[in-house]
């Protein structure tokens, strides 16, 4: 439910443009150690994507999900990050919330 909301509440402003889809990034662990808990991350936020596009997606426009493999390595984060930003052009990101990944790019952030 957090996922839909925090969905819904970044994509709204990009609803109005002219595309007929709204891009979502996903960062994770598809490959290497951490891949069973990225993996795991990776199908629930498929499975939330999919039931949003079934009930009618954001404000009439389907979402579409973009993920990048971080391979379970540091670094790879901020790399697929950038790229879905530059490259994929996304709205929104989700990532892994429970590795140093992430935490390492949260706080790099600052």
């Amino acid at each position: 439910m957090r996922l839909l909301t925090l969905l819904l509440t970044l994509v709204a402003a990009s609803a109005f443009a002219a595309d007929t889809t709204i891009k979502v990034g996903e960062y994770t662990s598809l490959t290497g150690k951490d891949a069973s808990l990225g993996q795991s991350s990776h199908n629930g936020t498929v499975l939330a994507v999919e039931h949003i596009n079934a009930a009618g997606g954001v404000l009439g426009k389907k979402l579409e999900l973009l993920s990048e493999d971080t391979q379970s390595k540091p670094g790879e984060a901020a790399t697929a990050v950038r790229k879905l930003i530059s490259r994929d052009k996304v709205t929104a990101i989700l990532g892994e919330i429970v590795s140093g990944r992430s935490i390492m790019k949260l706080v790099s952030r600052r």
